[in-house]
């Protein structure tokens, strides 16, 4: 399973692997567009990187910003695992992706192509 990344606007990430049959699901890894548009200075002095970018836990156990698939793919990952538990699929990978993708938001990628984004929120409310 190949993993892209979106900004906070849904949008593929400027760095992510996009493409058709390229990637199989999307989940939220930020980006740059803002840092982009308004420029290293204006970025930081306003705090935009608190919109551009996701919120990642540090290995002192506090919190910081970052961007990236490194941060999406893990997400992915860790719906399947709370699919895998949820519906005794350890030995069912393919029923649990099955279950991810059918769980998924549809989407559109820039050039007007079907994308899957990564939907945890409704899976684990059901």
């Amino acid at each position: 399973m190949t993993v892209g990344s979106v900004d906070g606007d849904g949008a593929i990430s400027s760095f992510s692997n996009r493409g058709t049959n390229v990637v199989d699901i999307f989940a939220a890894g930020g980006g740059s567009k803002k840092l982009a548009l308004h420029g290293y200075d204006t970025w930081i002095n306003n705090k935009l990187f608190e919109q551009d970018w996701v919120i990642i836990p540090t290995l002192e156990g506090k919190y910081t910003y970052g961007y990236g698939t490194s941060i999406a793919a893990p997400k992915v990952a860790a719906a399947l695992g709370l699919i895998i538990e949820k519906y005794d699929l350890k030995d069912k990978p393919d029923e649990a992706i099955t279950i991810l993708y059918s769980n998924s938001w549809s989407s559109l990628d820039d050039n007007g192509k079907p994308i899957r984004l990564l939907n945890i929120t409704d899976f684990i409310s059901k």
